[in-house]
């Protein structure tokens, strides 16, 4: 009679029909069934299909799975497959060892290490054993930083990025939507390929060989849009209000806090508002000035009437509040640093300045600086018009009056009354008669009479970016 054997259940005792069994010999064959059942999965893990699943108990890039896994218990089997929740991110090449029976690397699909951070903490990772190569293989993540370097390296160097384009799909797509071979049409709407159309546009600029711009090129007309918008640029605007981001010069008190950048580019040279008066005590360096509406890390300037700063303050100079009260604050040359020590309490009237004054271009004309140079004759005499105690002398922001060159014209006299004469000569008035009397003479006006010398002009608004 033949005896049964498999995985589960070794039959050494077969049961004849008819006889009798002795009871030692069924609780036997019934302890085999049991110890087949055990090799069984338990029914939970079944219905849950966890039977390959455990939680990783490993250190950072050392996986380890604990004998939980009895089923796995002496080597691993091709294709065999293995979910575990993971305890730490791998940072960079990593292994797993199941069951202890010894770690093994786990890889990429074409078995390479695992970079930085392809497998993140808390999270579920499947593998599945490849003989093979002798590794854990992990499912559905491939190698991608070849591909990235050589999308980099075309992109940086390929006028044309016909092979970026290649790369990423990108011609096929564009030659089958738009019916275009050579994608033309897609590059010059992009502005990557200029035409006789759009070759004088500003931004464009000339194009590289083949009509493509680089990315040196590309990444120059960025650059001057960038520095062409920077804050303290002026430019002339026919508009009525200023756009967003620019104030129109026209003399308006503006805070130094709020518009840092453009108080930084311009300081207060064209002026400061009236601000408010203070009182300084030496003794403890605070400044006094009753509900001064300040706060820690507001900026201002400081200036004097009739008498000095005090020693250790000076004018046109940028300070910062620091432990201000209602009443009360001192005085930093840094954002939140430290207090500015001053020697006296100063003479004269102190006053407090947190808004700075934009230029007033408002029917004006502006002339480029001389710098030193003698383009101006008159350069030392530029003051400020406005009295606001601005900046003059040979420096950006100052200004001139209207004014005539002096000069000379000739008459011819015509020999009669006193003090005429008939024939040419210089005069600066002309005398009419009796004991000396003079009169000016006056010019003639093209246009009718008007306040000012001037040609045709258009007005525009002068604005500043901040």
């Amino acid at each position: 009679m033949a005896l049964d054997f498999n995985d589960y259940f070794s039959n050494f005792l077969r049961l004849v029909k008819g006889t009798k069994a002795r009871a030692d010999a069924v609780n036997a064959l019934f302890d085999q069934v049991e110890t087949g059942l055990d090799k069984l999965p338990p029914e939970n893990e079944l219905n849950r299909s966890t039977r390959n699943y455990a939680v990783d108990t490993g250190a950072v890039n050392a996986y380890a799975i604990p004998a939980a896994l009895s089923h796995i218990s002496t080597a691993y089997q091709d294709g065999q497959e293995v979910v575990f929740l993971t305890a730490n991110a791998n940072t960079g090449a990593s292994t797993l060892d199941v069951s202890g029976i010894g770690p093994a690397a786990v890889t990429l699909n074409e078995g390479s290490d695992l970079p930085n951070g392809t497998i993140a903490a808390n999270s579920l990772v499947k593998v599945q054993w490849n003989t093979a190569r002798n590794d854990w293989q992990l499912y559905g993540v491939f190698e991608i930083t070849n591909s990235v370097t050589a999308f980099a390296a075309t992109i940086l160097d390929d006028n044309s990025a016909s092979a970026v384009m290649d790369t990423l799909g990108i011609t096929t797509f564009v030659q089958t939507l738009l019916d275009d071979v050579t994608a033309s049409a897609f590059l010059t709407t992009l502005l990557l390929r200029s035409t006789s159309a759009n070759e004088g546009a500003a931004f464009i600029g000339s194009n590289d060989a083949g009509g493509y711009f680089s990315g040196t090129t590309v990444e120059a007309m960025l650059q001057d849009l960038g520095e062409a918008t920077q804050v303290g640029v002026e430019v002339m605007w026919n508009g009525s209000t200023a756009p967003a981001g620019w104030f129109e010069q026209d003399a308006s008190a503006t805070d130094m806090t709020a518009y840092e950048d453009l108080y930084d580019h311009q300081g207060s040279k064209f002026g400061l508002n009236a601000g408010f008066t203070a009182t300084f005590n030496a003794t403890l360096d605070t400044a006094n000035a009753t509900a001064h509406g300040l706060v820690d890390g507001d900026i201002f300037e400081v200036s004097n009437s009739g008498g000095a700063l005090p020693s250790g303050l000076t004018a046109a100079t940028k300070y910062f509040v620091i432990t201000s009260t209602a009443n009360l604050f001192q005085l930093s040359l840094t954002l939140g640093g430290a207090a500015v020590n001053f020697i006296d309490n100063g003479t004269g009237t102190n006053t407090v300045h947190n808004e700075f004054l934009l230029d007033d271009f408002r029917g004006r004309v502006p002339r480029a600086w001389a710098n030193g140079s003698s383009n101006d004759p008159d350069a030392a005499t530029r003051t400020n018009l406005d009295g606001s105690g601005g900046t003059a002398g040979d420096v950006n922001g100052s200004k001139q009056p209207s004014a005539f060159k002096t000069h000379v014209h000739q008459i011819r006299g015509t020999g009669s009354g006193a003090g005429s004469q008939s024939s040419g000569f210089a005069f600066s008035a002309v005398v009419l008669s009796g004991a000396g009397t003079v009169a000016p003479m006056p010019t003639g006006s093209d246009g009718g009479n008007t306040n000012e010398t001037r040609g045709i002009n258009n007005y525009r608004m002068m604005i500043i970016r901040y």
